[in-house]
């Protein structure tokens, strides 16, 4: 009796109970962002719907260019622009100061947030993609549907890190979509993802092949034609932007606001606006 009324201690959650949760609400965080679903999957699909008006003779190799392409855009959509956009206004509203004095392991939120991302990711990429099947006929063997899966979890991987590092360097909501436009959509247009960058430089082609835009495309439009050709220089490259993305949140990211931070620095007494 005496240990019912002094109550028995609330069982521990564990932390794949927290990271569950975290799912979860990332999840419905990201469905109900108008911005997101418009950039990820209805553009996507739009592109893809006007090429194809426009070019009814357009050879089915271009068009499996263009699909890798329109796949490309809505991933990175997701898990670079809404992730990064995300993550800096939960942090300058004060919510991820809020979530460190919670029982929430660091790790759980982070996680919660990428693996959501990623489920997202893969959503649009099967619109995107049934768009091509039924309106592009651009016809994807089942088989191929495990490389491409596999291709769009490294795309997404590499984009949400470097995204989380790009977010910490972003100083207020209001600043994120330009500065996050600014470093990825000169990016897309010099790798060539929508159309072949044949006028370019060599160099400057040369260069995008380095960088995370191409290869990813590149790897996407392998697991549409079954082409083995390059998989692994593509992979490696982009497993080495995600590592230095890791490593960059790893500076960069901060859960206090950055007006909190610069507020703290007044001298005590005097008034503002």
């Amino acid at each position: 009796m005496s240990e019912v009324l002094a109550g028995e201690p609330p069982a521990p959650v564990s932390a794949l109970s927290y990271l569950g949760g975290q799912i979860k609400y990332q999840i419905r965080l990201l469905i109900r962002t108008s911005r997101a679903l418009v950039s990820a999957i209805l553009l996507p699909a739009l592109l893809l719907m006007a090429l194809k008006m426009s070019s009814d003779s357009t050879p089915a190799s271009t068009f499996s260019y263009l699909v890798a392409g329109a796949v490309v855009f809505s991933v990175i959509s997701i898990g670079y622009v809404t992730h990064a956009t995300g993550l800096v206004g939960a942090r300058e509203q004060g919510v991820l100061k809020r979530l460190r004095g919670t029982a929430l392991p660091a790790w759980c939120y982070l996680t919660g947030r990428v693996v959501a991302t990623l489920i997202v990711a893969l959503l649009s990429s099967a619109v995107a993609l049934a768009v091509a099947w039924d309106v592009v006929h651009v016809h994807i063997a089942l088989s191929r549907v495990p490389a491409l899966a596999l291709a769009v979890v490294i795309g997404t991987l590499c984009w949400a890190a470097l995204g989380t590092a790009v977010a910490g360097l972003i100083p207020r909501p209001a600043s994120a979509w330009p500065v996050l436009s600014l470093t990825y959509l000169p990016l897309l247009f010099i790798s060539g993802v929508f159309f072949p960058a044949t006028e370019e430089p060599a160099w400057v082609y040369r260069l995008a092949g380095w960088l995370p835009a191409q290869p990813f495309a590149a790897l996407v439009e392998s697991g549409l034609t079954g082409s083995a050709a390059g998989v692994g220089r593509h992979v490696a490259i982009l497993g080495a932007w995600t590592l230095a993305g890791v490593v960059l949140s790893a500076l960069t990211f901060r859960w206090l606001p950055r007006a909190g931070r610069s507020s703290a620095k007044r001298p005590v007494g005097r008034v503002t606006a």
